[in-house]
Parts: structure tokens; sequence; C-alpha cells
């Protein structure tokens, strides 16, 4: 417990280790516990079992979801997704982390999500909320539109809290 407060287990998945490093620090100076997955380097199904055990996901929009599958530069497949559908079948909080808009230089999805970044995150870098109540629970999505991973892990760790009230 830290401050009160359940320590979480948060999943962080990302196909580049310098993004998973400074993941791991954002996620631990916060008192929580990190757990890694390189994606790209294991077949999409094997994160499942990480995902059920884990309180909350951060991942990556665009990773390939299995080692040999091509890689087609910015157009790699939105792997991200499926990670997202999942987790919110199983009511965990999930944030999108990832590089849509093109304001911090280093935004390569700007071109093909500034359409989301202008249209539906309207001038905030995030949008935080329930989905549509499913079967009685609510499922929290979070959509980062640049790789902050202290903004994602807070906004993990505020949806965490907001569930528990």
């Amino acid at each position: 417990m830290k401050n009160g407060s359940k320590v979480l287990r948060i999943l962080c998945i990302d196909d580049k280790p310098s993004e998973l490093d400074r993941a791991r620090k954002e996620v631990e100076a916060a008192g929580h516990k990190f757990v890694g997955i390189h994606a790209g380097t294991k077949w999409l199904s094997e994160f499942l079992p990480e995902i059920r055990t884990a309180d909350a996901i951060i991942t990556d929009l665009h990773f390939r979801p299995y080692p040999e599958a091509h890689d087609e530069g910015d157009d790699v497949l939105l792997s991200g997704l499926l990670v997202v559908i999942h987790a919110l079948g199983l009511g965990k909080p999930v944030a999108v982390c990832t590089e849509m808009d093109t304001d911090y230089g280093t935004g390569h999805h700007g071109k093909t999500y500034s359409w989301i970044h202008d249209a539906y995150l309207e001038g905030d870098d995030e949008c935080i909320g329930p989905t549509e109540d499913i079967g009685g629970e609510r499922k929290y999505l979070i959509l980062i539109g640049h790789k902050d991973w202290k903004r994602a892990v807070w906004r993990i760790i505020r949806t965490e809290k907001k569930k528990a009230l």
C-alpha cells in the first residue's frame, strides 16, 4: 500500500525497450509494480495471461502482433487495439500511450491520427472516462496522444481511485 492505496500491478506494452525503461521508471516512481512486455518479440496471444492478472494496462498502439510479422514502417498493425478490447472486456482500465499528434516533434503517427487528436481529444492531450456500461460494469479507456508515460500512469491511478468510490 502506498499512502493507504492499493499497489497496482501495471502492465506496460511497447515495442521499444527504451520506452519500456521509461515506463518502468514512472510506474515504480508512483509506488506501483511494473510488468513489461516487449511487443513484437512474443505472439499477441502470449500477452493474455498478463492482461488477466494486471490491475491496469498501458499499451502502445502500433506493434507487430508476432515476431515474424512484417514491419511496414509507420504502417505497423494496430495490435494495441486488441489489447484494449481484451482489457476492457475484462473490466480493466487501459491507457493507449502512443504518438498520434505532431506537436511534440516525435509524433510519427500524426499524419494518420491527427483527426483523432484534433476532433476527439478537443485540444486536450487525452480523453478519459467510462465507456458505456457493459454488463453492469463501467469500462475505462484513457487515450494519451503522445508517449507521456508519467501522465498515463497518473491517469491509471486516478481512474482506479474513481472506480473505488
